[in-house]
């Protein structure tokens, strides 16, 4: 799956590095516009949370980052990143029955909230293989200059947490977070 991913960015003229260890590079490149983190399978060491942190620092930074089942029993890393930012992920799969195909461990998400980096995806929706909840993180005060979480994908009304199936509701799959940045040029645009 990745593969086809990196070979439709390369035909959007982007290209695509591979990272093996953050840590032996002393961190996140210096031009690297947009870090994807595809659902580690095993935990983020310390050193590289840290160079992940110090990343999502600098102005101008994006982060992919795609969370799959297998992180569920394991000590929190890139979650914790996360909350910083006011993302909130959970700790349980995502279940709708009505978007899932018989049999499938994937779910059609067709429901969306208005936002560009989702506009594509209205008519046709996306699979995601056992998703976890992410959505914003209930705050009671933010500072002013607090990054802006939106909800971006959803269940469907009957979406709940696998194993509570007496609770629905609509559960969140995604989100998009922005930091504002000051007005001036920064160094990645």
């Amino acid at each position: 799956g990745y593969l086809k991913f990196a070979a439709v960015l390369r035909l959007f003229n982007i290209e695509v590095h591979r990272l093996d260890t953050l840590a032996s590079l002393g961190g996140v490149p210096t031009n690297c516009d947009l870090l994807i983190i595809p659902g580690p399978h095993d935990p983020i060491p310390q050193l590289e949370l840290g160079k992940i942190e110090q990343y999502l620092d600098r102005s101008g930074s994006r982060l992919l980052a795609l969370l799959d089942a297998t992180g569920i029993n394991r000590e929190p890393g890139l979650e914790r990143i996360l909350a910083k930012w006011g993302v909130r992920v959970t700790n349980k799969v995502a279940v709708d029955a009505e978007h899932t195909p018989p049999g499938a461990d994937l779910m059609v998400v067709s429901s969306f909230s208005i936002h560009p980096v989702v506009s594509p995806l209205y008519r046709d929706g996306i699979c995601l293989v056992r998703p976890r909840p992410v959505g914003r993180l209930n705050t009671r005060t933010q500072p002013a200059d607090a990054p802006r979480v939106q909800e971006i994908a959803y269940t469907g009304p009957r979406g709940h947490l696998e194993g509570d199936d007496a609770h629905a509701t609509t559960l969140p799959l995604a989100v998009a977070v922005e930091k504002s940045v000051p007005e001036v040029a920064t160094e990645h645009g």
